[in-house]
Order: structure tokens, then sequence, then C-alpha cells
């Protein structure tokens, strides 16, 4: 992580550990696979990541069409809405 110093440089900053912590409350790791890590730094939770979030939202959209009895093909060529 860059920082920029009062004099108008920067300054790359990393913990002990190799972590980056920002002043923002939160942690940047490498992870073992490569990928970014962001975690809070107060909770230690990590965030999730945008790919896991669009897996999750999908599989909760496949969910409710399961519940609603409604079929895929009606709900990806728009006949049908899905309300949440």
């Amino acid at each position: 992580m860059k920082r920029l110093l009062p004099t108008r440089s920067w300054k790359d900053e990393q913990d002990a550990d190799g972590v980056v912590t920002s002043q923002l409350g939160f942690r940047l790791i490498l992870d073992a696979d490569g990928r970014l890590l962001v975690k809070n730094v107060v909770t230690t939770r990590a965030y999730i990541r945008p790919d896991e979030a669009e897996k999750e939202a999908e599989a909760r959209r496949q969910a409710e069409l399961r519940r609603s009895g409604i079929s895929e093909r009606h709900a990806e060529v728009g006949h049908v809405r899905v309300d949440r």
C-alpha cells in the first residue's frame, strides 16, 4: 500500500507479517490462492469477494424461482418477474 507523506511523496507500507493494514479499518491479505482478501480490522471477518457475491446472489435467485414454481426459461426471457 502506498501512503502519501506530508512531503507529497509516497511511502510503501506493509506490516511485519506481510499484510497491509489501512487506517480505514481493513487489512489487505494476499491469500494462499493468490487472490486478494479484505478483512475487517475489528471483527477480523473477511468481506465477501465480488465473484462470491455474484454466486450467492444467483443461488438465492434460483432458490426463489424454485420456491415460486417459475421455470428458469420464463424468468430468463422476462415473462415473469420475481419480486424480492
